[in-house]
C-alpha cells in the first residue's frame, strides 16, 4: 500500500508550513522545551513568500478582480502607519518589530489568495485529534483551564486563544453547512457538543457568547428553514448543559457572570481586565486618552513601534516600561489605538468590515456561496477578538487569515 503525498509548489509548501508550525509549536513545546524557536522560522517563509510576490509578479493579480478592493485597502493601511510613523521613531528595532507584529498576516493572507489549494478541511480533519488532546491534558495530565489548549498544548496563558480561534472557525462551518443540508444533524450536534464540552474545560465562557453570535448571524444570512428553529434549539439546550458543567469545573465562578448586567458592569468596569485598575476591553478609548493626552496624539497615536513589547528578545519601549500595569498588551484594539489613533483604528477595524462586505459578495457565485457565509461571519468574529484579547496581533492570527482567505482564492468549489 502505497502513500500518496501531495504534490505542492514551493510556495505551497510554505503556506502548509506556515499552519504546520502554527499549530503543532505550541504542543512540540510542551513536550520539549525551547521548540518556542520554532514560530520565529514563521518569518523566513513569510518573507520568503514575499519575495515570490515581487519577483513572479504577482501582485498584479492581488489588484484585480474580487481582492482589488481589499489589497487596496491593506496597502493604504500600511503604508499610512509606516509614514505617520517615521518621524515619530524612538526605536528603529523597535519600530520594525512592530511592522512585522501588525503586518505579517497580510503577506501570508496574499499569499493564500494566490498559491492556496486547501479549503475547510483543514480544520475538520483536526476536531477529533482536538477532542483527544483535550481529554487527555485534563484527564491524564491533569491540566486546568488556561493550560488546557488541545493540539495547541498546554502552556499556561498561550494555549487558550488559538484554542477559542479553532472552536470558532469549526462551529461556524459546522453550523453553515448543516443549514445548507450539506452535513447531518448528528455530525453538526456532535460537533456543537464537543465544542461547548471543551469551551468548559478549558475555561473559554467567552465562547458561549461567541457561539450565539455566530448562529445569529448564520440565521440572518442562510434561506429560512425548520433547521433554524432545530439549531437555536439545540444550542439554548447545549448551552445550559455546558454552563451546568463549567459551574462544576469551576465552583468558584458567579452564579450571576452569564447574566445581562454583570456582562454589561464587567465590560465596562473602570477596574478593567483584571479588576486592578487596568485597561477594559469596552472602555479602552477614555483610559487610553488620559495617557495620550493631546488630540493630536488621539488622532494618529504615538506611532508604530513606541509602545512596542518583545519579551522573547528582550525589548521594551519607554512606553511599556512606564504603563505596563495597564496591561494595554493584553489587547489589540489598546495596543492599535495607541500606537495609530483613531485613523489607524478605524482603517484596522474597517478592514474587516471590508471583509464582510466584500466576501457576502463573492457569495453571489453559488460555487462560492458556504466560503462566503462561514467567512463573512469569521470577519465579524474576528472584530470581536479584537476587542477581547490580543490574539490578532499573536502568531495564532495566521489560523484565522487563512480562513478568511478562502473565498478570495482561485477556483473555488463548496467543499467541504
Amino acid at each position: 500500500m502505497s502513500i500518496k503525498i501531495p504534490k505542492f509548489k514551493q510556495t505551497e509548501w510554505l503556506i502548509v508550513y506556515i499552519m504546520f508550525i502554527t499549530i503543532f509549536a505550541s504542543m512540540i513545546n510542551s513536550f520539549i522545551a525551547g521548540v518556542h524557536a520554532l514560530y520565529y522560522t514563521i518569518d523566513i517563509a513569510n518573507t520568503l513568500l514575499f519575495l515570490n510576490i515581487l519577483y513572479c509578479k504577482k501582485y498584479k493579480e492581488l489588484f484585480k478582480g474580487s481582492s482589488k478592493i481589499v489589497a487596496i485597502w491593506i496597502c493604504f493601511f500600511i503604508g499610512y502607519a509606516i509614514f505617520i510613523s517615521i518621524v515619530k521613531i524612538d526605536n528603529v528595532g523597535l519600530f520594525l518589530w512592530a511592522i512585522r507584529n501588525n503586518f505579517r498576516y497580510y503577506i501570508f493572507f496574499f499569499s493564500c489568495i494566490l498559491w492556496l489549494k486547501g479549503n475547510f478541511k483543514f480544520f475538520n480533519n483536526l476536531i477529533i485529534a482536538n477532542f483527544v488532546a483535550v481529554l487527555f491534558e485534563y484527564l491524564i495530565l491533569g491540566k486546568r483551564q488556561d493550560w488546557i489548549g488541545g493540539i495547541f498544548g498546554f502552556i499556561g496563558g498561550d494555549v487558550n486563544a488559538p484554542l477559542n480561534i479553532f472552536l470558532i472557525v469549526i462551529t461556524t462551518y459546522s453550523v453553515i453547512y448543516y443549514l445548507n443540508k450539506r452535513e447531518s444533524f448528528k455530525t453538526f450536534i456532535l460537533k456543537t457538543a464537543s465544542s461547548f464540552l471543551i469551551a468548559a474545560i478549558a475555561e473559554l465562557k467567552i465562547f458561549y457568547i461567541e457561539f450565539a453570535i455566530i448562529l445569529l448571524f448564520a440565521v440572518l444570512i442562510t434561506d429560512f428553514t425548520i433547521k433554524k428553529i432545530i439549531i437555536v434549539l439545540a444550542f439554548v439546550l447545549g448551552a445550559v448543559v455546558s454552563l451546568r458543567m463549567l459551574y462544576i469545573v469551576m465552583p468558584e465562578l458567579d452564579p450571576e457572570f452569564f447574566s445581562i448586567s454583570h456582562m454589561y458592569l464587567y465590560a465596562t468596569s473602570h477596574k478593567g481586565y483584571t479588576g486592578s485598575g487596568d485597561m477594559n476591553r469596552f472602555n479602552f478609548l477614555s483610559q487610553c486618552n488620559e495617557i495620550l493626552k493631546t488630540k493630536s496624539n488621539m488622532i494618529t497615536g504615538l506611532g508604530l513601534g513606541n509602545c512596542e513589547v518583545a519579551t522573547n528578545i528582550g525589548w521594551y519601549s519607554k512606553f511599556f516600561s512606564t504603563y505596563s500595569y495597564t496591561h494595554y498588551n493584553w489587547l489589540s484594539s489598546t495596543f492599535m489605538y495607541l500606537e495609530l489613533g483613531w485613523i489607524g483604528i478605524i482603517m484596522y477595524f474597517g478592514l474587516f468590515i471590508l471583509f464582510f462586505i466584500k466576501i457576502i459578495q463573492l457569495g453571489q457565485n453559488k460555487n462560492n456561496l458556504l466560503n462566503s457565509q462561514i467567512c463573512a461571519i469569521l470577519a465579524l468574529m474576528t472584530i470581536v477578538l479584537l476587542f477581547y484579547n490580543s490574539s490578532m496581533r499573536g502568531d495564532y492570527a495566521y489560523l484565522m487569515f487563512y480562513a478568511l482567505a478562502i473565498p478570495f482564492k482561485k477556483s473555488n468549489i463548496n467543499t467541504a
